[in-house]
């Protein structure tokens, strides 16, 4: 795309965005580019906490890395995509590890990679996007009725049937080579997987990438739903894993990895 091209999409996604958010419609799988429904109820959780949602619209997929750049041309998301993590730190500084290879799990700025999950995002990334479109990040307990399918209380949002490389984009033993996101080393184009999609018909709720979300407590975020790099039954369960963890003001609010994305939701008003 030339230059008038792109000074012209910048110029439409703002006017968008004032007029209700830039929906990306770059995706290859149509069915994933929509709104579902998820009626509200009540349930309870796994700690015997009584929890009330209500009812809301949810991105039918995760937020893709074409419709991140969108909103980073918009002038309202970051485009600073840096992977943050303590272990690869510490591997540079032993001289073991380049500087140069830290984000060659993120999908960001790759060729062929404009219909995968947006990763190697923090809290911020997330809550910025979501608000252009104006949208939400959904709290932990708003995705695990959304995951879980509402009263139908199902183990994982398929049912409960253990994971397979049939209905989640996960890490699969091989006898030689790469064993992540079935064995492609990487993501897949979000919407890959339909037959593990949830009892209300949302995509990749469990696999590709795990999902951030908002704590109940103030500033506080958890990751949900297990990443194209795990492997285990239980990290792919509608259930919380891992207790919440604090974010600080600063940007990125988080440290990144590539198992992380999300998806949107807008709230329907009662």
């Amino acid at each position: 795309m030339n230059f008038v091209g792109k000074s012209f999409l910048c110029v439409l996604c703002v006017l968008v965005h004032f007029a209700g958010g830039c929906r990306a419609a770059s995706r290859t799988n149509t069915a994933v580019d929509e709104l579902i429904l998820i009626p509200g109820g009540r349930f309870l959780d796994n700690h015997g906490s009584i929890r009330t949602v209500r009812s809301f619209h949810a991105d039918a997929a995760e937020v893709t890395v074409a419709e991140y750049s969108e909103c980073v041309a918009a002038g309202h998301c970051s485009g600073e995509i840096r992977l943050v993590s303590d272990e690869f730190d510490r591997c540079v500084r032993a001289g073991f590890c380049r500087e140069r290879h830290r984000n060659v799990g993120c999908n960001y700025r790759k060729v062929g990679r404009g219909d995968h999950p947006m990763n190697c995002v923090g809290i911020g990334h997330a809550l910025q996007y979501c608000a252009w479109r104006k949208m939400s990040l959904p709290t932990e307990w708003e995705w695990e009725w959304m995951a879980r399918g509402g009263d139908a209380a199902r183990r994982f949002p398929w049912g409960d049937e253990l994971p397979t490389c049939e209905r989640a984009v996960m890490a699969q033993p091989r006898a030689e080579g790469s064993w992540y996101g079935c064995n492609a080393d990487s993501t897949w184009p979000v919407g890959s997987k339909p037959a593990g999609k949830s009892y209300h018909g949302v995509m990749d709720l469990a696999g590709n990438v795990a999902e951030l979300v908002l704590a109940e407590e103030e500033r506080l975020f958890a990751r949900r739903g297990g990443s194209f790099g795990q492997s285990a039954p239980f990290d792919f369960e509608v259930y919380p894993q891992t207790e919440p963890a604090g974010f600080s003001g600063e940007f990125p609010f988080s440290s990144a990895s590539s198992d992380d994305g999300f998806r949107c939701i807008r709230r329907i008003e009662q």
